[in-house]
């Protein structure tokens, strides 16, 4: 079935593998299918070459090889996978040469995302090719970012993107503080601790942003590019961020009075 047949006409033609050739009354006894049914899977299975069509009187049938059968599947599969491959690649190679325009200013979208494989797929080359990146997570999202998308943060950072981040202290897993650690060694990351709400907002180049729907989880997820929702986005990260004293930031420039401090 597997192969492209359906669950009758694979009984039918293993059926016929193991009882050499028969007439459609001994098909019907042996496979236990109706002989109504089978004279319309028959001719369905003689189109597909696995079954041939002995004239005699009473009519007779004989499967190929299972061997033979099977391998004239799976070839039938792979050639329709190659053809479905080649008409993918062009489509996408048409969409590339002859793309829509660029998105204008009035043109917004909302996209929720609600698997996190693909909220992966949607942040990892964004965040990479950024120039400024602000987050404002909660401890178990700022995980979840670290564990999954360290390489396009570093990636960026080692670019001199700025990137801005307002967390929570307690909690981090040992690993993230680690790749945090590594991080603050760019001279343009920041981070801030002290989150006092559960609110996850992803800012990419101030152009589109991704909100968390759920209070403290990682999806569903909201991507847009609308202004106003960026605006007020802007906002809320800027003013947490004002109003949220502990920092470290390259923390190689800091002086030992600063550090009694």
């Amino acid at each position: 079935m597997q192969l492209g047949l359906t669950e009758l006409q694979a009984k039918t033609y293993l059926t016929l593998t193991r009882i050499d050739k028969a007439e459609v009354k001994k098909i019907a006894k042996t496979s236990n299918i109706a002989r109504q049914d089978l004279y319309r899977i028959l001719p369905a299975l003689e189109k597909l070459g696995l079954v041939e069509q002995i004239i005699a009187t009473p009519k007779l049938y004989k499967a190929l090889p299972l061997n033979e059968g099977t391998t004239k599947l799976f070839q039938k599969i792979t050639e329709e996978h190659t053809k479905l491959k080649d008409n993918l690649t062009l489509l996408i190679k048409n969409q590339e040469e002859n793309p829509t325009g660029p998105m204008q200013d009035s043109d917004t979208e909302f996209v929720i995302t609600s698997e996190k494989e693909r909220l992966i797929n949607r942040l990892e080359k964004p965040i990479a090719t950024a120039h400024s990146c602000e987050m404002m997570l909660p401890k178990n999202t700022l995980n979840f970012i670290i564990f999954n998308l360290y390489e396009a943060l570093e990636t960026a950072a080692s670019k001199n993107a700025k990137i801005q981040i307002i967390t929570q202290k307690a909690n981090l897993n040992p690993t993230t503080e680690r790749k945090i650690t590594k991080l603050t060694t760019y001279l343009n990351f920041e981070i801030k601790y002290n989150l006092t709400n559960e609110i996850s907002i992803i800012i990419l180049n101030q152009e589109e942003v991704n909100i968390g729907l759920t209070e403290g989880n990682e999806i569903p997820n909201l991507w847009t590019n609308n202004p106003q929702i960026l605006k007020l986005s802007q906002t809320t990260f800027k003013t947490q961020w004002n109003n949220n004293t502990n920092t470290n930031q390259n923390n190689n420039n800091t002086t030992e009075k600063e550090k009694e401090e």
